[in-house]
């Protein structure tokens, strides 16, 4: 962020365009991203909107197949209906891209009861084709009948109650989920950036990834990581839960590596830290 920030501020001073000044004025305010990873509140909404993304792409993939579908239906059934009042050139049926916005328009409801009513139009307000002699010798056929259709309200009404009541809440039902899941972890006694934590002091200590630290390492390990899975060792507390935490290893010292594996101390970590207060360690 603040690389991009430079070269913003960078490009304001070499170009004398309008464009360039925007940019780089809108590139500092990506800035404020920072935010995200102090504070807590900003960061679960983030993470909310980063791991609902796939989730909402399914449901709006799927969302689109509705919208296909209800648009072929609609040129079909009353694509050829004279212009009124709300059923006009800017919202009909006549073709594919303005049948997909004239259901965005519905979807947002903009008027939908008034289009399903125009879309209701019949005789005498519209012409069959069928009801005129001369039409039908000048060699227009049925298809040119410009009156709505009896199942257009069962059509607008379906589509409404689909796109408003099922994938919205479709929509809401995912951001509530996925909220639900990043604000248990956030909340838990051992969340992400705890097991961050542990894995950045363990490759400082195991620089060449041999995935085992020695006695000693463990000590250093275990004084630098934050609680909960970390504890001060330099007290008579501290040095008493260490020994403790050495013997709920013990089983699992290598000999040929003369060492402690990563993935059991991290268990025996956050097995100690989760278990029940009023539990002794080895309980745990």
């Amino acid at each position: 962020v603040v690389g991009i920030s430079l070269a913003g501020f960078v490009w304001d001073l070499i170009s004398p365009s309008k464009f360039a000044v925007i940019l780089g004025r809108i590139a500092r305010i990506g800035r404020l991203f920072r935010l995200v990873k102090h504070t807590k509140g900003l960061r679960m909404l983030f993470n909310t909107l980063i791991v609902s993304t796939p989730a909402m792409g399914n449901v709006l993939l799927l969302l689109l197949l509705v919208y296909y579908v209800f648009s072929v239906m609609g040129m079909q059934v009353i694509g050829n209906i004279r212009y009124q009042l709300f059923l006009n050139r800017m919202a009909n049926f006549r073709t594919f891209p303005m049948a997909l916005i004239t259901l965005w328009q519905m979807s947002a409801g903009d008027e939908w009861h008034e289009i399903m009513h125009d879309a209701s139009l019949r005789a005498p307000y519209c012409t069959y084709v069928r009801d005129h002699q001369y039409l039908i010798d000048l060699g227009f056929s049925e298809s040119a009948d410009n009156c709505g259709s009896s199942y257009a309200p069962v059509f607008f009404i379906f589509f409404y109650i689909i796109t408003v009541f099922v994938f919205m809440n479709l929509f809401v039902a995912v951001i509530i989920e996925t909220f639900s899941s990043v604000y248990t972890k956030e909340v838990s006694l051992v969340n992400n950036q705890d097991l961050e934590d542990f894995r950045t002091k363990w490759m400082y200590l195991d620089p060449y990834a041999k995935g085992y630290v020695s006695r000693e390492q463990l000590k250093e390990l275990i004084s630098k990581v934050k609680e909960p899975l970390g504890f001060k060792i330099d007290t008579a507390d501290g040095k008493e839960a260490f020994t403790r935490l050495e013997k709920l290893l013990q089983h699992f010292y290598n000999r040929e590596r003369k060492g402690y594996p990563f993935r059991d101390v991290l268990r025996v970590c956050a097995v100690r830290c989760l278990g029940l207060p009023n539990l002794t360690d080895e309980d745990k």
